[in-house]
């Protein structure tokens, strides 16, 4: 099957077999600011640009590019909610996972470790639900401490921008 995106540097993109030439940092930037966390459904506009780039600025442990890219897949994919990707399983997992890898050779990134990842993850879940979710809202999932540091979200551009450069620093 062909499934093919066309990305905003006006490349072809095939979701289902992705080739690390058709990966551009630009529109993985540009896509990940442009993806409100939660599906959108938070207090104020939070891309997942910003969550990795703040991800990658917390001192958590471990190579600090994998917490940049950990959601770059999404650029392609968009953001799909947890508790439906839980619900899709293997199937959207395998697409993720190829996406990914094709990125990572992109990139050269050797790294991604997954228990890291997803701890990091959930100190940033904390820290999003203590700034920019309702207060009435109860989650079933048990959080770690947040950061210390309120989360002030970031315009679309200023997020693209933050991102563009944490990765050009960082690569």
């Amino acid at each position: 099957m062909n499934i093919k995106i066309e990305t905003y540097s006006g490349k072809l993109f095939d979701v289902l077999n992705p080739k690390p030439s058709d990966i551009c940092l630009i529109d993985i930037a540009h896509s990940l600011s442009m993806l409100c966390r939660f599906g959108g459904h938070c207090q104020h506009f939070y891309s997942v640009a910003q969550h990795s780039v703040l991800m990658c600025r917390a001192n958590l442990p471990g190579d600090p590019i994998m917490y940049l890219f950990h959601d770059a897949a999404e650029a392609y994919i968009s953001d799909i909610v947890s508790p439906l990707k839980r619900f899709l399983g293997t199937l959207i997992r395998r697409v993720e996972d190829n996406i990914m890898d094709a990125i990572m050779d992109a990139f050269d990134i050797t790294v991604m470790d997954d228990e890291l990842i997803h701890k990091g993850d959930m100190i940033m879940l904390a820290t999003e639900k203590r700034d920019l979710m309702n207060d009435t809202c109860k989650w079933e999932t048990k959080l770690p401490a947040p950061l210390p540091d309120k989360i002030i979200p970031w315009t679309q551009n200023s997020a693209k921008e933050e991102f563009f450069l944490q990765a050009e620093f960082l690569l």
